[in-house]
């Protein structure tokens, strides 16, 4: 018997299978780059078609772009790097 193919992933499971980081991934569905769509009430999961990750990656890695430097996302990430270093 085949596996079956993954038609759809999870935010999470786009961020493990991907090696990308998931803050990434949400700036880039926030600014409308990576298509996605929520399912479910409230706390709805965030789901990624898989051919628009691949072929969003696919066209990322041909044009070598990655998060600009002035991203809110990576903004918030540094700020939080930095506040856990100095709390530890």
């Amino acid at each position: 018997m085949r596996p079956i193919e993954r038609t759809a992933f999870t935010l999470d499971e786009a961020a493990v299978s991907s090696a990308i980081g998931r803050e990434q991934l949400e700036e880039w569905i926030y600014s409308g780059e990576l298509p996605a769509f929520k399912v479910g009430k409230k706390n709805g999961k965030t789901i990624i078609p898989a051919d628009s990750l691949r072929n969003f990656l696919r066209n990322k890695a041909e044009a070598r772009e990655g998060m600009p430097p002035t991203s809110p996302v990576l903004r918030k990430v540094l700020e939080n790097r930095r506040k856990k270093r100095r709390e530890a």
